[in-house]
Formats: structure tokens, C-alpha cells, sequence
């Protein structure tokens, strides 16, 4: 019977393992998907960034744009005086 006691002992062992087991992938995941929320959160921002690049972009091809005018406006007063 003491026999029988000891495999319960053992089954005990391998729950204990298993449960640990399971804390530990639960662990492990959690910490993927907080590094994935992380990532995705640096993307948003990231993109959010090359947004404004883009926008400055754009202020300054505006600012070309300007001076284009200024430049052709120049050569016009050139022209006729």
C-alpha cells in the first residue's frame, strides 16, 4: 500500500511541474504580447513621425513653390523695365 502512497506523491510532483509549466508559458506569453503592444505602439508613432515628414515635406516644397513664383515675379520686373 506505502507503494501506492508514493505514486501519489509522484503524480503530485507532476502536477506541480505541469502547473509550473503552464505559469511559466503564461509568463512568457504575456511578455510577447506587452513587447508586441510595445512594437506596435513604436509603429504607430513611427508612422505618425513619417506623417509629419511628409507635412514638412510638403511645407517645404510649398516654400519652393514660393520662391518659384518669387523668381518667376523677378524676372517678369526684369523684363519689363
Amino acid at each position: 500500500m506505502d507503494g501506492g502512497g508514493g505514486f501519489g506523491g509522484a503524480g503530485n510532483i507532476i502536477g506541480d511541474i505541469i502547473r509550473t509549466k503552464a505559469a511559466i508559458k503564461g509568463a512568457i506569453i504575456g511578455a510577447i504580447k506587452s513587447i508586441k503592444g510595445g512594437l506596435i505602439a513604436v509603429k504607430g508613432k513611427v508612422i505618425k513621425t513619417k506623417g509629419n515628414l511628409i507635412a514638412a515635406k510638403g511645407g517645404i516644397l510649398e516654400g519652393f513653390g514660393s520662391v518659384g513664383m518669387l523668381k518667376g515675379k523677378v524676372k517678369k520686373w526684369i523684363k519689363f523695365s
